[in-house]
């Protein structure tokens, strides 16, 4: 089989019109770069492996909850620093579960400590639900601890 064969070009079709740009000139759906060749998007779905783990999801309900809490104007530098740990924490699991050995295990172990930033954070205010949110933030902990071990 010659080059332009096995290229899937026909050598018996005729040469694109001067001007023209080769294969762009081919009807759409034609030729060995049709959009049909490739996969199809919806078949294309990937989820990161911490996606689908309750350490992840139970931080992500946690920064999400952290963001809407009743802060008052007067508790915005604890606010501030909440968010950011809380958000932090969910990074930090993201990229320590997505990262194998001890740079895995640093980034868990930020998380755990973001975590623990997040409980004195709620310690400092009074809030309806706070009591709640720490005890999910000590949950994350338990189970950060134990992911670094692994």
């Amino acid at each position: 089989m010659s080059l332009s064969g096995s290229l899937g070009l026909d050598s018996s079709s005729p040469s694109p019109a001067a001007g023209s740009s080769g294969p762009a000139s081919r009807p759409p759906g034609e030729g060995p770069l049709s959009p049909a060749s490739g996969p199809v998007e919806d078949e294309m779905t990937y989820e990161f492996t911490f996606e689908s783990t309750d350490v992840y999801r139970l931080a992500v309900r946690v920064a999400r909850w952290m963001r809407q809490a009743p802060w008052r104007p007067d508790q915005r530098t604890l606010r501030d620093q909440g968010v950011r740990a809380a958000e932090s924490t969910v990074l930090n699991i993201a990229e320590g579960w997505s990262r194998s050995g001890q740079a895995g295990r640093n980034h868990l172990r930020i998380a755990a400590g973001s975590a623990g930033e997040c409980v004195a954070v709620l310690d400092l205010v009074d809030f309806k639900e706070a009591a709640d949110r720490q005890q999910d933030l000590r949950r994350i902990g338990a189970m950060l601890n134990r992911l670094q071990r692994r």
